[in-house]
């Protein structure tokens, strides 16, 4: 009778064993799924920081490049107004010089029939 009670005892602690062994296999699984889990909401989240960081990198690097491009498009507007208004005085400055030259001719020829005409009146009065 012991021997029997002894054989029960000790399939019953080899059946609770075997029982405590697959409890922590299955118990070991599921925290190696969970760990895998986490992990990869981990790596997602990272991801959507770098993508998040990336896209504000690329947002202000777009910023930064527009306001280049209007700066030098400003740049080069003013630039073409200097020498549009460079020519526009140098032009006045010609079109001063002829008219001057212009004048000074006019007054050459009306001093010249002066002159003709005074001396023609010194002829008459000699």
């Amino acid at each position: 009778m012991l021997k029997d009670q002894w054989v029960n005892e000790t399939a019953a602690q080899s059946n609770m064993d075997n029982q405590r062994v697959a409890l922590n296999r299955q118990r070991n699984q599921d925290l190696i799924l969970h760990n895998e889990a986490e992990q990869r909401l981990r790596l997602q989240a990272l991801d959507l920081d770098k993508n998040r960081d990336r896209d504000m990198l690329a947002t202000a690097l777009e910023r930064e490049e527009a306001v280049k491009r209007i700066e030098e498009a400003e740049k080069l507007a003013r630039r073409e107004e200097v020498m549009t208004l460079q020519k526009f005085y140098q032009q006045g400055k010609g079109d001063k010089a002829a008219y001057e030259k212009m004048i000074e001719t006019l007054v050459a020829a009306v001093n010249g029939k002066q002159w003709d005409a005074r001396e023609a009146q010194w002829r008459r009065e000699d």
